[in-house]
């Protein structure tokens, strides 16, 4: 079997797509980050090369607008891949020259973004006017021009479903087929934190991506051409015969920003797999969690609730849940017999803020905490910036005028880490004045031995330091009347650097009122901005 090595080769783009979770990380490029040098991805290549890959697959950001772009195709190429592509909008293929550059240099694939037939409907997402018109001139232009050298071209059209284009999704593979494409990748939206709040705008549910994508090649594809589903299982379009293509080659991504070695390899729960799933022999990813109806999601949060504890209650990870469903979980948490329910909410979800406030006042919650997480680089990562939720945190105090107390959640180890960007102490004594001027009172500090819940442990002279400024803060916020708590972690009562801290601030156990719901979990980090990471297991 294949296997195919995907180089991100950065984040510069000519297309604004309303899907895409990049946009706001260009920002931070020129001031905390940079795209990767030549030699860079070249290294890139040759890890990929070494580890067995045959096919070299460059995406971005946009690949095309690197200067360089035709000298890594020839890199590529002259090392032994056998296939050597581009993932592209297709714009800059409009110009014939610099489709005999590509050519020449040795690439033999490209798949290019197409997402609907017209350009009201393609422009629709991404943003741009004259976008379509260069993309399908691309396509056409690359076929020529590559016929013109003799030269085999796989041409691949990629296409994103959301409920504005599904409808047009045949008339699409259509056009996509009149100009050469053999082959339709066709997925839904996928959701990540960057794209969360946007995301009840595009995401459609499994049957109804079944459904769009049944009726498109329902009847036969003039051109004879082939739909590969991805991000969607397989087992549901069995019935659809050969015009389905299944995933055939094994795939490895080497972020733009990842370190040259294997460490920075993740285990994601982005899919569910069902009891069938185990007798099953194709390469199918399973369901991404996004695709179930969130009415759904919330039946298997309120039949997990029947497990929670008397005494307390605490729920997090709802970020998926739309208002409706939302309603839903905490009118069960309202049933259940404990003397205080607590929401954690990172500001972000398909549920708005305004929302969230209204339905925990409606469900007798006492108190919403906000779970603060600054900008910062991933761990192990070169140039991968996560955005944080602050402004979101920040704004989210003008809803609070009931009796739900909010209260704050802030990780100390954020103020020490050189990864962490503008969350000095100004900021977050900002937001105790924000939380107070709202009437709340308690701050729930985290205090861990490493930088990263993942992280190798910190030396001695780091761990003072946040314990130096775990203290500081709590001083200040009992100045400013307010109430700092510890709040424990799974190993607190062994850690030397919690229970100094504890001497001086009050520690709480959120542990035996944690609402331990099947989305509840570090394997959900990639899409929860809620989920309490540093007092409960890391996110993987």
């Amino acid at each position: 079997m294949g296997k195919v090595v995907t180089v991100e080769t950065g984040l510069a783009c000519n297309n604004r797509c309303a899907h895409c979770p990049q946009p706001p990380l260009r920002s931070l490029f020129g001031k905390i980050a940079k795209n990767l040098s030549t030699e860079d991805i070249k290294q890139r290549i040759m890890m990929g090369l070494e580890q067995g890959a045959d096919e070299i697959a460059f995406t971005g950001g946009e690949p095309t607008l690197r200067t360089d772009i035709g000298q890594l195709i020839r890199f590529a190429h002259d090392n032994g891949a056998k296939r050597v592509s581009v993932t592209t909008n297709g714009r800059m293929f409009s110009y014939a020259a610099f489709c005999d550059q590509m050519l020449d240099a040795g690439l033999n694939g490209v798949s290019v973004s197409l997402h609907g037939p017209d350009a009201k409907t393609h422009e629709a997402l991404t943003c741009v006017q004259g976008s379509f018109k260069q993309a399908v001139s691309g396509i056409a232009t690359l076929v020529k021009r590559a016929a013109q050298r003799r030269i085999l071209i796989d041409i691949t059209t990629i296409t994103v479903v959301w409920p504005s284009n599904a409808a047009h999704l045949r008339d699409t593979l259509v056009l996509a087929g009149s100009l050469g494409a053999k082959l339709h990748i066709v997925q839904p939206f996928i959701v990540s934190r960057d794209t969360l709040a946007k995301s009840s705008k595009f995401l459609m549910t499994r049957q109804e991506l079944k459904t769009a994508i049944s009726n498109a090649v329902k009847e036969p594809l003039p051109h004879g051409g082939r739909v590969k589903p991805y991000n969607l299982p397989v087992c549901d379009f069995d019935e659809l015969g050969d015009v389905i293509e299944h995933q055939q080659k094994r795939l490895k991504t080497v972020k733009h920003y990842a370190d040259i070695d294997d460490r920075n390899q993740q285990v994601s729960s982005q899919f569910f797999k069902g009891f069938a799933c185990d007798e099953c022999d194709l390469l199918c990813p399973g369901v991404r969690i996004e695709l179930i109806p969130d009415t759904e999601l919330a039946d298997f949060i309120v039949k997990d609730l029947k497990k929670a504890l008397e005494g307390e209650l605490i729920i997090s990870s709802l970020d998926l849940l739309g208002v409706k469903a939302i309603d839903k979980v905490l009118a069960a948490c309202k049933s259940q017999p404990v003397a205080k329910r607590t929401l954690l909410w990172g500001g972000v979800g398909r549920t708005r803020n305004d929302q969230i406030v209204g339905l925990c006042e409606k469900h007798g919650f006492d108190e919403l905490v906000l779970m603060v997480r600054p900008t910062v680089r991933q761990a192990g990562g070169v140039q991968a910036w996560e955005l944080g939720n602050v402004d979101q945190i920040n704004s989210m105090f003008a809803h609070f005028n009931g009796p739900v107390r909010p209260a704050l959640f802030v990780v100390v180890n954020y103020q020490l880490d050189d990864r962490t960007v503008g969350f000095d102490t100004a900021q977050v004594l900002e937001l105790a004045k924000q939380l107070k001027a709202s009437k709340g009172r308690r701050i729930y500090l985290a205090v861990s031995p490493r930088t990263d819940p993942a992280a190798p442990v910190l030396d001695l002279k780091q761990q003072d330091a946040i314990v130096q400024k775990s203290l500081e803060l709590a001083a200040a916020f009992k100045t400013m009347g307010l109430e700092p708590l510890l709040v424990a972690n799974p190993s607190a009562p062994k850690e030397p650097m919690w229970l100094r801290v504890s001497c001086h601030v009050p520690a709480v156990d959120w542990g035996p009122w944690f609402v331990k719901h099947r989305f509840a979990g570090p394997q959900f980090g990639w899409v929860m901005w809620s989920y309490p990471v540093w007092v409960r297991e890391p996110i993987l």
